[in-house]
């Protein structure tokens, strides 16, 4: 508990000394999170200077929509990404009329390939250094995949 009264603010946090990113899943991942221009630096940073991994699963997924590379692309565009998708949220629940916007639909604006497999089962998309899962229960699985990915290296 200690940690998580004292972490870092992003203008706190050093990226040369990372070598992944991953961005937690929960519904509070919609709001604010893709908009952050700290943390988006801190993630391209780790991802196109120390040739790092960005990850996310579920809603987390929402954190990298508006990631850019350093030539203006978006990190998702031409990538299989998935994420929690609009079609498991609960229809008209009131949450859900909160969202500033839908996983699926901005990864595809982007030019992604948003995938999901099953309700309640793990799904992973592991695109070169970006690995994102589906679902909670895809978290030991994305985590595996950034420990094979950064072994590699």
């Amino acid at each position: 508990m200690y940690a998580i009264g004292n972490s870092f603010a992003p203008e706190e946090v050093d990226a040369s000394e990372y070598q992944a990113v991953h961005y937690l899943g929960g519904s509070n991942a919609m709001y604010e999170v893709a908009e952050h221009h700290g943390v988006q630096a801190i993630a391209m940073a780790v991802f196109e200077q120390n040739n790092g991994i960005v990850s996310s699963v579920c809603h987390g997924t929402a954190g990298i929509v508006n990631l850019k590379l350093s030539n203006g692309e978006y990190l998702v565009a031409n990538r299989r990404v998935s994420g929690y998708p609009e079609s498991f949220e609960r229809a008209g629940a009131e949450y859900l009329k909160e969202f500033p916007f839908m996983i699926g639909e901005r990864i595809k604006a982007r030019g992604g390939d948003f995938r999901h497999g099953e309700r309640n089962k793990p799904f992973v998309e592991i695109d070169g250094r970006l690995i994102t899962g589906q679902n909670y229960l895809s978290s030991v699985a994305v985590a595996e995949a950034m420990i094979q990915v950064l072994e590699k290296r």
